[in-house]
């Protein structure tokens, strides 16, 4: 029985090392690859987001290592990899925006359009997942489809009086002050506070 113990006290010693290990393996390699990718080394940094997307499977790795791939104009291996991920996560529209993206990028600007849309069309009435969409969208710098997502998600959740701080957001962020100031005085009339 002493033994056992002994051996079962080693294992789990072991065990708690490795971990360990691993955990200080991510975080220098996480911050191995954020050098590279801000010194614009994206080789280095392409393959080191890689591995830590495999080892996490944080979406922000991936993410990253989509777009080590963009600035090398890999955008065959940045396809495979969004489609690989949409097959995993069928449900997550981020990677549809993602691979929308990626068409832009490319020059492929009916795919990208088509892409978008596809997103669009198949928005469900779910105000978390709106947001999300919509969130996913601004990430792009696609402010026109961001709208297009918090008014679509207006419509099918048959309420008017829903995103407006959102909206004046994005209409900040794309400099349109009018309509900024417009869905700020809307959200003002449905709650004074």
């Amino acid at each position: 029985m002493k033994k056992f113990l002994i051996s079962f006290l080693l294992l789990i010693s072991f065990l708690g090392s490795e971990h360990a290990f691993s955990q200080n393996r991510i975080q220098t390699d996480s911050q191995l690859a954020f050098g590279y990718f801000r010194d614009k080394e994206y080789q280095p940094a392409a393959s080191l987001f890689f591995n830590l997307h495999k080892a996490t499977r944080s979406k922000t790795y991936f993410n990253y290592y989509i777009d080590c791939l963009i600035q090398l104009e890999n955008f065959q291996e940045a396809e495979k990899a969004i489609k690989k991920e949409i097959k995993k996560n069928p449900d997550d529209r981020s990677f549809l925006i993602a691979l929308g993206f990626l068409y832009k990028k490319a020059g492929e600007n009916e795919k990208h359009l088509n892409q978008y849309n596809k997103v669009l069309d198949k928005l469900i009435p779910v105000k978390s997942q709106i947001t999300s969409i919509a969130n996913s969208f601004i990430s792009k710098r696609e402010y026109d489809y961001a709208i297009k997502t918090y008014l679509k998600g207006r419509e099918i959740l048959k309420q008017d009086h829903v995103f407006h701080l959102e909206l004046a957001n994005v209409f900040l962020s794309q400099r349109d002050f009018e309509k900024m100031v417009s869905e700020y005085l809307l959200a003002l009339t449905i709650d004074p506070n």
